[in-house]
């Protein structure tokens, strides 16, 4: 380490140049940061269980991830419910099918309106009066974009070009798999010994369902609602009085993967995009974007106003320029260093990870200030023995506290290797990783730049003559071993104590691995789960995969009956600490 901080401060230009050459190459991989806040990131890919799970979705589709929606209204049971419901579903079914040419039409059509010279929102919306569907797409676009009146330059005419492409290609990945609601459902019926699937909801000779209108329309659908129980609290909820009051949307994604934040900010578009009724959406892709955007926050919110309070402390430790701004430049380029190898590295922010910069900032703190800290106290001797070497004696001195110091941090944080799960293992190892950004910054940056800024008694003496006299910490700490060195065995006896009775604490901790409990109860996410859970029975379910062990099984009574039988168990009365709310 010594030969080292020598090398520093006989060539600080040079190290410099390669801090800022490094800094500029690490810090174009911030930009390809992603967030991901599902569980699936926490899973250890080789796991049994996890392998296993990959094979049912293979099997079955995305049975896990769905986005499910509480439709309401004062009153649903009006022709107006029923079209602005219809409309939410032909729209999410945009999503599910691809039409090509309707969408190559759809973009030359917007782009005919937009290169008028004299168009206004009125005129481009009334434009596309026979295709309503793509009039609300638009109406999002133009939201979205921040684009409520004309007139329209060039840059704004851009904007909704690339959204409405934005949302073509999210079209074309066809990304919900199906629809399950009260207007696409099907129910069994039997007639002649025979079995056939029906629609709820019939469909005319243009593909268009046709909605209830009448009272007489308004009471067959709901006698074909309650006629198969299996559709309560699956298609419908009901109030205290037995009275049906909400409708559910089931949307099943595919096997997203990479677009699921996107297709789920997606559908929370166009789902809260309606005024006349009540739409609410929840499930884990929902959940997912709201911590996607919470993390966003915590890192604009928080990871400031830590750098900040950071600065301060520097401030009131050194009251000086180069007090504050080398160990703060040391921190931010700390930052940049391991969030730029993580993007480089592809490596996705999780619920875990959100927490790095913040920590390596409060990390990274202590070794900075120890390095200035000893400079400030070596300052007469650096007077006398000339820069170089009166740096190099304090650096060097210093530098191998500060290597130890962040040896065992780097050791401590690398341990975490062998966790199984995935975001916290990936997070030990680049917390080890920013530890070591954070010596190596440390000790070149600060030194280096000493070795270069001016070297005057006059800027410094008050902070000098107050650093080397005793300070209220030295008090402090003075009293402290007094205590500990006249009072050994008291200490000894209640240390002993402190730590039976955190063993016995450590022994009441329980893990919690519930979603819901990373929001506060007043959270729209737990609020909603609240209210999905108590109308539908739950808002998250467990699939159970049940072979018969041969070809065609499926058809065997017995096996059948044990299916039955296995469902009822499942529900029954004794089993009720299960909270299977439906199967």
């Amino acid at each position: 380490m010594v030969r080292y901080i020598k090398l520093v401060l006989t060539y600080p230009v040079c190290v410099l140049i390669t801090l800022l050459a490094v800094t500029i190459v690490l810090a174009l991989g911030i930009p390809r940061l992603e967030f991901d806040s599902s569980a699936d990131v926490m899973m250890p890919r080789h796991d049994e269980q996890y392998l296993y799970y990959q094979k049912v979705k293979d099997i079955y589709g995305n049975i896990g991830t769905f986005v499910i929606m509480n439709v309401t209204s004062d009153n649903i049971w009006t022709p107006g419910f029923f079209v602005e419901m219809n409309n939410l579903i032909t729209d999410l079914e945009k999503y599910k099918t691809y039409d090509k040419s309707r969408e190559t039409g759809r973009l030359v059509r917007l782009t005919e309106l937009l290169g008028k010279k004299d168009l206004t929102t009125a005129g481009l919306i009334s434009g596309f009066a026979h295709d309503p569907s793509f009039q609300r797409a638009l109406g999002r676009c133009l939201k979205k974009t921040g684009v409520s009146a004309g007139p329209y330059p060039v840059t704004k005419k851009n904007a909704i070009t690339k959204e409405i492409r934005r949302m073509m290609t999210l079209k074309k990945g066809q990304y919900i798999e199906r629809i399950i609601c009260p207007l696409t459902a099907k129910d069994i019926s039997g007639k002649d010994d025979s079995l056939r699937s029906v629609s709820l909801i019939e469909k005319d000779d243009d593909g268009r369902r046709i909605l209830p209108e009448t009272e007489n329309d308004m009471n067959t659908f709901r006698q074909k609602l309650t006629k198969n129980p299996a559709f309560h609290r699956a298609l419908y909820a009901r109030d205290n009085s037995g009275n049906i009051t909400d409708f559910c949307i089931l949307a099943n994604l595919a096997n997203v993967k990479e677009k699921e934040d996107v297709i789920s900010r997606e559908i929370w578009d166009i789902s809260t995009g309606f005024s006349s009724i009540s739409v609410t959406p929840h499930g884990y892709p929902i959940v997912n974007k709201f911590m996607n955007d919470y993390m966003h926050n915590d890192l604009k919110i928080f990871l400031p106003l830590v750098t900040l309070i950071v600065a301060f402390i520097f401030f009131l430790n050194f009251k000086s320029i180069r007090g504050v701004l080398l160990p703060f430049t040391s921190l931010v380029l700390t930052d940049i260093w391991t969030l730029g190898l993580m993007g480089h590295l592809g490596k996705k922010i999780s619920v875990v990870q959100v927490s790095l910069p913040t920590l390596l900032i409060a990390v990274g703190s202590s070794y900075s200030i120890h390095i200035i800290n000893q400079y400030y106290i070596d300052f007469d001797t650096i007077s006398k023995e000339g820069r170089l070497r009166g740096l190099a004696a304090s650096m060097s001195h210093i530098s191998v506290t500060v290597l130890l110091a962040g040896l065992t941090t780097f050791l401590g944080f690398l341990s975490l290797m062998t966790n199984q799960v995935t975001g916290i293992r990936e997070w030990g190892i680049f917390s080890a990783v920013g530890v070591f950004f954070a010596v190596l910054i440390t000790t070149s940056l600060i030194p280096a730049t000493l070795r270069l800024m001016p070297h005057r008694r006059v800027t410094f003496s008050g902070i000098i003559s107050r650093i080397q006299q005793e300070s209220l910490i030295d008090k402090i700490t003075g009293l402290f071993t007094t205590i500990a060195t006249n009072h050994s065995r008291s200490v000894i006896a209640v240390t002993g104590i402190i730590v039976i009775v955190s063993l016995l604490g450590i022994s009441k901790l329980r893990v919690e691995t519930a979603f819901m409990s990373f929001f506060k109860e007043d959270d729209y996410v737990r609020k909603i789960n609240t209210l999905i859970s108590q109308k539908y029975g739950g808002s998250t379910g467990i699939s159970i995969l049940i072979d018969s062990g041969e070809a065609e099984g499926i058809h065997d009574p017995d096996f059948l009956k044990t299916i039955d039988s296995i469902r009822e168990w499942l529900v029954a009365e004794n089993n009720k600490d299960l909270y299977i709310g439906r199967t």
